[in-house]
């Protein structure tokens, strides 16, 4: 009997938002038009700011997976899986 060995081979990030579909918002109307796309129309960028300071950025796929649909008096959602597409690169806080 011994230890058992590991070796991570592979990592992805998944970042899932919901949201309120807001017609004529620049970034919302973004996201959206990716729901109607595949290949290159989902590849985009994306960066996360953390409260520290620190920031984690990196090539993405949008995945759309609800546009804004329901009941008439219902708000519209806009949900998005955000998919890493490659490394990320992560920049810590500046300290001071």
């Amino acid at each position: 009997m011994g230890w058992l060995r590991r070796m991570v081979t592979g990592k992805a990030l998944t970042v899932t938002l919901t949201g309120k579909r807001c017609l004529g918002d620049a970034g919302n109307d973004y996201v959206a038009q990716s729901a109607w796309t595949t290949g290159d129309g989902c590849a985009s960028k994306f960066e996360w700011e953390f409260p520290s300071g620190a920031k984690l950025a990196f090539d993405c796929v949008l995945n759309v997976t609800n546009p804004g649909g329901g009941e008439s008096r219902d708000v519209a959602i806009l949900e998005v899986e955000v998919m890493s597409d490659g490394k990320p690169t992560f920049t810590p806080a500046l300290e001071g």
